[in-house]
């Protein structure tokens, strides 16, 4: 095993326990954020972990990773979407989703945000076949300074989780594939978009 998750934190009415279990079943493809720490001696960060099949992994090219994220208004609802892109060698690109909430209904999700847009880096972190973390990847959190903006500019409204997954599920209809969602967030008219 790679590293090791020492908290295991998942608190919203999504996703609940431990990461490790939610994405041993969830489908391939899955991407999920939650607070751990490599080791002892690093400081907690927000770790996105991947449910891949165990014999892609290893074809996970480190150049280029892509992330792309910008606000998404839907209803009066403010989502987050980030969207990651990743190459494999000798195999199509593949995209990767996951939601953050600019008003979320509880501490937990608030401190996902706070500590994303603080960390120095993102960490990807492979889960495959074992459920045990079978690769590690670091990339410059080139969103912590866009993210930490839109701290300080959520609107006043506040919404449920259920408001939020009714919005999210208005913006699936709108994009075939995640990798039409990845391609949108590029355009000039997506508020606030940072493509690192």
């Amino acid at each position: 095993m790679i590293g090791e998750i020492i908290v295991m934190l998942i608190s919203s009415e999504e996703w609940q326990g431990d990461p490790r279990e939610v994405l041993n079943t969830s489908p391939i493809g899955s991407m999920l954020p939650f607070m751990g720490r490599q080791t002892f001696d690093t400081p907690i960060e927000v770790i996105f972990g991947i449910r891949e099949e165990s014999c892609r992994i290893p074809f996970v090219k480190n150049n280029p990773i892509k992330i792309r994220t910008g606000v998404l208004e839907e209803v009066g609802v403010y989502l987050i979407p980030i969207v990651l892109r990743l190459c494999y060698e000798g195999s199509p690109t593949e995209y990767f989703e996951s939601w953050l909430n600019i008003y979320p209904s509880d501490s937990f999700a608030a401190e996902i945000f706070r500590v994303l847009s603080r960390q120095r880096r993102i960490v990807l972190q492979f889960f495959g076949e074992s459920s045990q973390i079978e690769r590690i990847l670091f990339l410059p959190n080139n969103i912590g300074y866009w993210l930490r903006l839109n701290l300080t500019q959520n609107p006043q409204q506040k919404w449920s989780y259920d408001e939020f997954d009714q919005a999210r599920e208005q913006i699936y209809r709108q994009f075939a594939t995640i990798k039409e969602l990845f391609y949108h967030l590029a355009h000039p008219q997506v508020r606030r978009v940072i493509d690192s």
